[in-house]
C-alpha cells in the first residue's frame, strides 16, 4: 500500500519547518548571549573583590643608604656543562 501526500501539505510542512529551524537557531543564540553576559557579570563582581597589589617601594622595608658599603661575587669550584 503506498500513501501520497497532498503537495499542499509537503509545501505548509517544509514552510512550518524552515521557520521553527530558523526560530530555534534565534533562540539559541539568544540563550548563548544571555550565557555570556551573566559570565561577564560574575567576572567582573569577582574582579571587584580582588585586593589591590602592594606598592613596588616600601619605605618602611627598604635597606639603609649605606648598604652594601662594598660587594663582592666569589665563584668557588664552578663548573658549568654543556
Amino acid at each position: 500500500m503506498c500513501a501520497f501526500i497532498h503537495a499542499g501539505f509537503a509545501g505548509l510542512s517544509l514552510v512550518y519547518g524552515l521557520t521553527l529551524n530558523g526560530v530555534l537557531v534565534f533562540f539559541i543564540q539568544y540563550v548563548c548571549q544571555l550565557a555570556n553576559n551573566i559570565v561577564s557579570v560574575e567576572r567582573i563582581r569577582q574582579y571587584m573583590q580582588v585586593e589591590s597589589e602592594r606598592p613596588a617601594i616600601i619605605k618602611e622595608n627598604r635597606p639603609a643608604p649605606t648598604w652594601p658599603s662594598e660587594g663582592k661575587v666569589e665563584l668557588q669550584n664552578l663548573q658549568v656543562w654543556l
